[in-house]
Order: structure tokens, then C-alpha cells, then sequence
């Protein structure tokens, strides 16, 4: 399906839905996440949890637009939209440096892999997305060592390296593979989302989302 008959404007159409809508989830659902991982004795369930629900926008946006590309253009609009509450005051670049490079690397890796879980279920599932997984994260690591942002996650040593790459690869593998066994959107969902007007729509909720979330 496609939000138009043009297949350069359902591309950019499409990015921008699925990509505002993530830049919104990353706001709001990221920062509960974050929130209940300080009650819940689970670490790191923010990182369990965000990368398939990235995931699932990035496959949207292509199934939207019939074209791989949509996913890096996704990705690119979801970090724009994360990017952009550096501007807020108490904000600034360093606090959305790291995420903004986080969702370049997942849409990255989903453009390059991300084709390989069409149709799965089950283990091949849950290899192909702790595959998926751990190949943003080893991207993600190259970007904070080269590029001038935090390099916190770097300095804290190899047992959180070590976590950050294997266990919540292999979480979000486990949670893709529970997601591939479902029946996915609703059809009337996706139709409902086509509308010319919600590309920018999506977009500006997606920067209300953060800049709640950053007040």
C-alpha cells in the first residue's frame, strides 16, 4: 500500500508518518520506559523494548511506500524530530546527541537488514533481530567514538559494553520474535494513517511529544 500514486511523494509521505509517529513513541513511551526502569527491577528495560518499537515504525514506513528507502528516511525524520529539542531551553545538544545518533543507527541497520525478517517467525525471527539488534548498537558505538557527542556509555567499562551488546540484543531478538508471531496492523489503522494530512501531523506530534517530555 501507498499513501499516493506518486512513488517519490508516498516515499516522503511515508517517512515522515512513520518517522513522526517514533520520534512521539521515543518521547513518551521511551521516558515511561526509562521511569518504571526505576521501580521495576529489570535493568535496562528501556533498551529491551525501544529498538522493536522502532523497528516496527521502520518496516511500516517501507510496507507504506513500497520502497526500501523510506526507512532511512524514517529514521532521518524521527532523529530530525528528537534533534530538534536541543533548541529548548535546559535542553541542549548533548542530552539528544547519543539518541539522535541511536535512531540514525537502528534505521541504518534496518535498511541494510531489515528485508531479512520478512516473513519470519519464530527463532529465525529471534536471530534475525538480535542480529538486527546488535548491528545498530555496533554502529552506534563507531558514531559516539568518532563524532564529538557523550561518550558516557564508552567509559563505563566492559561489563556495560558487554550488556548493552548481548543481553539487550538478545532481548530485543526475544521481542521481535513474540511481535512476528502476531497479526501486526490493522489494515483500517494503516488506511486511516494514508491521509495527506497526517504526514504533518505526525511530524508536530511527534515535537509536542518532546517537548513535553523535555519540560
Amino acid at each position: 500500500m501507498r499513501f499516493y500514486t506518486d512513488r517519490k511523494l508516498g516515499l516522503v509521505n511515508a517517512a515522515l508518518v512513520w518517522g513522526g509517529l517514533w520520534g512521539a513513541a521515543e518521547a513518551t513511551a521511551g521516558l515511561a520506559l526509562h521511569l518504571a526502569g526505576r521501580v521495576v527491577p529489570v535493568p535496562g528495560l528501556a533498551g529491551f523494548l525501544m529498538f522493536p518499537l522502532g523497528l516496527g515504525f521502520l518496516l511500516e514506513a517501507r510496507r507504506a511506500s513500497g520502497s526500501d528507502a523510506a526507512v532511512p528516511l524514517a529514521a532521518l525524520t524521527a532523529a530530525s524530530v528528537k534533534a530538534a529539542s536541543a533548541f529548548l531551553p535546559g535542553v541542549g545538544w548533548l542530552f539528544v546527541g547519543n539518541p539522535a545518533l541511536a535512531i540514525l543507527a537502528q534505521g541504518l541497520a534496518v535498511y541494510l537488514g531489515g528485508s531479512l525478517l520478512e516473513g519470519r517467525r519464530g527463532a529465525a525471527a529471534f536471530g534475525w533481530g538480535a542480529a538486527l539488534a546488535l548491528s545498530w548498537r555496533l554502529a552506534f558505538l563507531v558514531l559516539v567514538f568518532l563524532l564529538p557527542v557523550q561518550k558516557g556509555i564508552l567509559r563505563k567499562g566492559w561489563p556495560a559494553l558487554a550488556w548493552f551488546l548481548a543481553a539487550d540484543s538478545l532481548a530485543n531478538g526475544a521481542v521481535i520474535a513474540l511481535a512476528a508471531s502476531g497479526t501486526g496492523l490493522p489494515d483500517r489503522v494503516r488506511s486511516a494513517l494514508s491521509q495527506p494530512a497526517f504526514a504533518p501531523l505526525a511530524v508536530v506530534l511527534g515535537l509536542a511529544a518532546q517537548a513535553a517530555a523535555a519540560s
